[in-house]
């Protein structure tokens, strides 16, 4: 609505982690009272460079091929770009890439989801404070619904193809398996909804729990 209304997108430049403003959430996500977000390591981050360029060269590319020759400049300064960027994506490791970003988006939502709750409980609006809760945490409680059995995910993976499943149809499968064995860039589904949003005392008290839902859960802030 504010891109409808002002026709504008503000782009504001990086900030490094060392000087992030919420270094101590970011590492507080990390940890196993919070999500466990994974972060990458140098070394992972070396293979994953590495792999891609040995898979370029697989498919013929050689050492003139742009992409490659910019991931061996990449190569070349990872060892002095990882402390600054290994919260972000393509900063993974042998299980997959950085969770940061979305742990730390979720975590920056139920920043916004709280302050909308408290402004509703102001206004003596109790139910709508208890609604705005609720729905916040609607979407990723369903995530926990897919019952997504690993397996017999090969199983069902040869039936698409046999069928001539679509790509989309394929790819969406497959981001489902990526996420039931936490190889995606999202932190597990139940710890995004117990330790982030309703680990929120504000979000959990609007809808009436008055304690963690995981023992042990700490607010990062």
């Amino acid at each position: 609505r504010a891109y409808e209304n002002h026709r504008s997108v503000k782009v504001l430049p990086g900030i490094p982690l060392s000087s992030n403003p919420f270094s101590s959430v970011i590492e507080c996500l990390q940890g196993g009272s919070s999500v466990n977000a994974r972060m990458g390591d140098l070394e992972g981050a070396k293979r994953n460079v590495l792999n891609n360029i040995k898979s370029l060269k697989a498919s013929g590319a050689d050492d003139s091929h742009p992409q490659i020759q910019a991931l061996n400049e990449t190569l070349g300064r990872l060892e002095t770009i990882y402390s600054e960027k290994k919260a972000c994506g393509y900063m993974g490791n042998d299980q997959g890439p950085s969770q940061m970003q979305e742990a730390f988006s979720d975590w920056l939502a139920s920043e916004v989801i709280a302050h909308k709750v408290s402004l509703a409980q102001k206004a003596g609006d109790t139910e709508g404070a208890k609604r705005i809760a609720f729905e916040a945490n609607g979407f990723f409680a369903s995530l926990n619904c897919e019952s997504f059995r690993l397996d017999v995910a090969d199983e069902v993976k040869a039936v698409l193809s046999q069928a001539g499943c679509s790509r989309r149809g394929a790819t969406l499968f497959q981001d489902l398996e990526n996420m039931s064995r936490h190889e995606d860039s999202h932190p597990e589904g139940h710890a995004r909804v117990s330790r982030i949003f309703m680990g929120h005392p504000t979000i959990a008290d609007a809808i009436g729990c008055k304690q963690p839902l995981i023992f042990g859960a700490k607010r990062c802030e």
